[in-house]
């Protein structure tokens, strides 16, 4: 596993605070921080290996649909957001 610069760490805290995500639409942080994590050689398990969708209660469906797409602009890829 590679050793991250606490410089790098403060870059993506200010990096993430730029684009504040409602609850249950982090599709952009998530997926950003997979890929991160994967760069370092982590295994990242995420989606339904973590989560049940019937346990996810208040969620806006259409926020939901907006923030996917908003993620995809982004970069993140369709295999995460899946």
């Amino acid at each position: 596993m590679k050793t991250v610069d606490p410089q790098k760490l403060i870059e993506w805290r200010r990096h993430f605070h730029q684009f504040p995500e409602p609850g249950w639409t982090e599709f952009v942080t998530t997926g950003t921080l997979i890929h991160l994590l994967r760069e370092m050689g982590l295994e990242v398990k995420a989606g339904p290996a973590i989560l049940r969708r019937e346990s996810i209660m208040g969620r806006n469906e259409a926020e939901v649909q907006r923030a996917i797409e908003t993620a995809r602009q982004r970069g993140i890829s369709q295999a995460l957001l899946d």
